[in-house]
């Protein structure tokens, strides 16, 4: 394939390339081949050995960017949004994608399991559980409120956790100033060795820098709460995320985000043939994180009010949402 592709680009019929370099001889790998750099191969055209001829090369060379590019490859490799997170509510087992439009569960079709009848059409399925990740927050109140009650102790733990710590550097600071102070008597009086002192010296400054640097630190601020509406809001970023997988540019990283909020996507047979019960099970620190975060992106300088969100959602149980 090499040798191919340097013909094509380089305009001549054969080409010998001297492309290996050595062979090494270290003991636990003799057979180790290493590769010559492109750059430097040595290459000859040699008409004589040519075995086909040259309208023919090319019309093979049309012929291969003629498939290669084909659209109907391209939709083979196209990754689906929620492939993965998809379970078989009768078995447990994964669901997988089967001529291309539906998903089945796929130990009924590699075991022969007949407990597990159950498929869905992949767009209907794309469209439930979107639909459902918008409205996965709405009714819950309740849920919303312990929330946010954990995130403003979390909030208020950070803070006396700043406090104590600022407390600390504050006193090593005074400490490394007074070392500060010592070292410079001793230069000034001539005491010690120099270049001992002056290496002490800059151990202290560099630790004092550190400390001033770690009390500018800017702590959460006390007036941090969450959204009065935050079904709304999350409901609103979802519609945002969905608008983004439309655009090949940014559909991977709308993707990511979806798929984040997800915990798992249970697919059941329904009380008539054909119909399909989907429950999605919300991975619920991510969704509180992802509706929260936004409005809280710049209230810290450091970008920690992140963390707090993660944490103070940690601890709560999958949601779950029947689509």
């Amino acid at each position: 394939m090499a040798l191919m592709e340097a013909a094509r680009d380089r305009a001549f019929d054969i080409v010998i390339a001297e492309a290996l370099d050595r062979i090494s001889r270290d003991q636990e790998d003799v057979a180790a081949i290493f590769k010559r750099p492109e750059h430097l191969w040595v290459t000859k055209e040699l008409p004589d050995l040519q075995m086909i001829d040259e309208r023919t090369w090319y019309a093979a060379l049309v012929l291969r960017a003629r498939y290669s590019s084909q659209a109907g490859n391209k939709r083979q490799t196209k990754k689906r949004v929620f492939s993965g997170l998809i379970r078989c509510g009768g078995c447990g087992g994964a669901m997988t994608i089967i001529n291309r439009e539906r998903y089945s569960c796929s130990a009924r079709r590699e075991r022969g399991t007949r407990s597990c009848p159950v498929s869905i059409s992949a767009a209907e399925l794309e469209t439930r559980i979107l639909a459902g990740l918008k409205d996965i927050l709405f009714g819950r109140d309740d849920l919303i409120a312990e929330f946010a009650a954990s995130f403003r102790m979390e909030v208020e733990r950070m803070r006396r956790s700043r406090h104590q710590n600022a407390d600390v550097h504050r006193k090593d600071l005074d400490k490394v100033n007074r070392g500060i102070e010592r070292a410079l008597a001793f230069i000034l009086d001539g005491d010690g060795d120099p270049g001992i002192v002056r290496q002490k010296l800059a151990e202290l400054e560099a630790r004092k820098r550190d400390l001033e640097r770690s009390l500018q630190e800017v702590n959460p601020a006390p007036g941090l709460e969450i959204h009065p509406n935050l079904g709304e809001l999350y409901r609103r970023k979802v519609q945002e995320i969905e608008a983004l997988l439309a655009d090949e540019a940014t559909r991977p990283q709308a993707m990511d985000h979806l798929r984040s909020l997800i915990d798992r996507i249970e697919v059941s047979p329904g009380e008539t043939r054909g119909q399909a019960h989907v429950t999605l099970h919300g991975a619920l620190a991510s969704i509180l994180h992802f509706a929260t975060d936004a409005r809280h992106a710049k209230a810290t300088a450091n970008g920690g009010i992140s963390r707090v969100l993660m944490v103070a959602g940690t601890g709560f149980e999958p949601v779950t949402f029947r689509l």
